[in-house]
C-alpha cells in the first residue's frame, strides 16, 4: 500500500514537499518529492520521525532520525526504507514503528513538509490527513 499526501511547513514561501509512504510498519519507505513537481524528487538534509502521544498533553517523541552528514550536494535515494543507513547520511533510533500507534513524519531540505500517518494492528500503514494544499493533486 502506497499513501501520499502534502502537507504545508515552515515559510509560506518555501516549496511544499509531500511524502509518499510506501509498505508496512515492518519494512515502511518514504519518497519525499515537490508538491508542484512530482516527478522531482528534493534535496533532504534531514527526515525525522515521530510518534503522536495523545492525553491531556499531547506531544511527540522522536523515534528517528535520518541527517545529512556534511555534503549539501548528496542526494538521498529514493525511496528510503525506514531505519537504513544511506551514504553521506547518519541516522538516530529507528526502532521499530509499533502497531496501532500514530506516527509524524517531517522532511526538511530544499522545501519543507509533513505527514502524519497510523500504523494499524495489522501493520498496515494509514494516513492520517490534517489538510494538505496539493493531496487531490498528489501523483
Amino acid at each position: 500500500m502506497v499513501v501520499m499526501g502534502c502537507a504545508t511547513f515552515g515559510p509560506d514561501d518555501s516549496p511544499v514537499i509531500g511524502v509518499k509512504i510506501g509498505g508496512s510498519s515492518d519494512a515502511p519507505t518514504f519518497a519525499p518529492y515537490y508538491c508542484d513537481a512530482p516527478a522531482t524528487s528534493p534535496q533532504v538534509f534531514r527526515i525525522t520521525v515521530q510518534e503522536f502521544v495523545p492525553g491531556a498533553n499531547p506531544q511527540r517523541v522522536t523515534r528517528c532520525v535520518l541527517a545529512l552528514e556534511a555534503n549539501p550536494s548528496k542526494r538521498l535515494p529514493m525511496p528510503w526504507t525506514y531505519g537504513s543507513k544511506m551514504p553521506g547520511f547518519y541516522i538516530e533510533g529507528c526502532e521499530p514503528l509499533a502497531r496501532g500507534k500514530t506516527y509524524v513524519i517531517q522532511v526538511l531540505g530544499a522545501g519543507a513538509g509533513v505527514e502524519t500517518f497510523a500504523v494499524g494492528q495489522d501493520g498496515a500503514i494509514t494516513p492520517v490527513q490534517y489538510g494538505h494544499p496539493c493531496g487531490m493533486n498528489s501523483p
